[in-house]
């Protein structure tokens, strides 16, 4: 798996990855369904995370259901341990949005959408580019 998951990396241009990711990740999911590992930010179970990295597959990287990585993951965390922004709602600008974090800030930032902007050069997720 950790082979494949390598090559598709660094076969396909990354946009295309990231249009395909949304659907083709979480089917790779179900084939680690179980209760190892559990994701802070959609709350997904699963034996273990799949693995992930352009030179050097790490293991238990990245969730199959909302696409987060352990950084996505442990700045979530912080931000809801540790600071006011997802209670208070301030303008935020997302540079590079990760799609995992997104989701969450955009339901978060419903009522207020004008605060939220997410900005990035080529991701066809962000709205200024």
């Amino acid at each position: 798996m950790k082979r494949l998951i390598k090559l598709i990396l660094n076969v396909f241009p990354r946009t295309l990855l990231q249009r395909a990711a949304g659907w083709a990740v979480p089917l790779l999911g179900i084939f680690y369904l179980g209760r190892g590992r559990e994701c802070p930010l959609c709350g997904a179970r699963r034996r273990r995370f799949l693995p992930y990295g352009y030179v050097t597959p790490r293991e238990d990287a990245l969730c199959p259901r909302c696409l987060s990585l352990e950084r996505h993951r442990l700045l979530w965390l912080w931000l809801v341990r540790e600071t006011r922004l997802l209670d208070d709602c301030p303008r935020l600008l997302h540079i590079a949005p990760e799609v995992c974090l997104m989701r969450h800030l955009d339901r978060l930032y419903a009522q207020h959408p004008e605060r939220y902007v997410t900005a990035d050069l080529e991701s066809p997720l962000a709205k200024l580019h």
